[in-house]
């Protein structure tokens, strides 16, 4: 009562100025952290887009590699010889293509990314390999042989290496009977995850945050925390199975 009237004129006045300038205010700051939100979200996606280009070319150029190798003569004869039933010539030609598959596992480039380089036959078993511990394994079974079976030059899924305990993904490729399309085997390298990984953790997203990669359950093959491998899925986790 005491206020004089200029006072509450005054006071009325700075009240009808201010809150719809807080009002604005607070509107402005809510769009534009959306504004920011979205453009976040917009280069997240774009960057991971980017990330899995340069690997989809990676694995290109795995199966090119897997391609090539198959081409060596000593492998074609020695898978012919098999499918054959050659008993005569196939010890010899195993031997060979044995050495031969020693001799590319020992060049840094290839020997640095593999767990080991196979010779697969027709009935799915290994019938040379550049380590002991996949020789004689039977991989009838596997996607990625029955695709090489079929002419097909292609990568399979991560998994672990029955043999090693190690996680790999194959790139293989069909064996063709010397002067003939025919496919008498497969060449399969047997690539350590390690090489993808070290894609993912070079690739940086802002200050901390980090890539990873699933596989079509949801099972993380792939992050810089490389002892997470094969032991989070997470379309098991809550919030996650959208």
């Amino acid at each position: 009562k005491n206020v004089k009237i200029g006072t509450k004129l005054l006071i009325i006045c700075t009240m009808l100025v201010v809150i719809p300038l807080a009002v604005v205010a607070y509107v402005s700051v809510r769009q534009a952290g959306r504004g920011l939100e979205s453009l976040e979200t917009e280069q997240m996606a774009e960057r991971s887009k980017e990330i899995a280009n340069t690997l989809v070319q990676v694995f290109e150029e795995e199966k090119k590699i897997a391609s090539i190798m198959a081409t060596r003569p000593e492998f074609r004869e020695a898978a012919e010889a098999l499918a054959a039933g050659n008993q005569e010539a196939a010890p010899a030609a195993i031997a060979a293509a044995s050495a031969a598959l020693h001799d590319l596992a020992a060049i840094g480039q290839v020997g640095s990314s593999t767990q080991g380089i196979i010779c697969i036959g027709m009935d799915g078993l290994v019938f040379a390999s550049s380590t002991p511990e996949l020789q004689g394994l039977n991989l009838a079974a596997r996607p990625y042989v029955q695709e090489a079976l079929k002419g097909s030059v292609n990568t399979g899924f991560v998994a672990r290496n029955t043999a090693t305990g190690k996680p790999f993904v194959p790139a293989a490729a069909p064996l063709y009977a010397p002067g003939s399309n025919k496919v008498v085997g497969v060449l399969a390298n047997v690539l350590d995850i390690s090489f993808v990984n070290e894609h993912i953790t070079a690739a940086k997203i802002g200050k901390s945050g980090y890539t990873f990669v699933v596989d079509n359950t949801g099972l993380i093959i792939a992050l810089p925390a490389a002892d997470k491998f094969f032991k989070t899925n997470l379309a098991e986790l809550a919030g996650s199975r959208e």
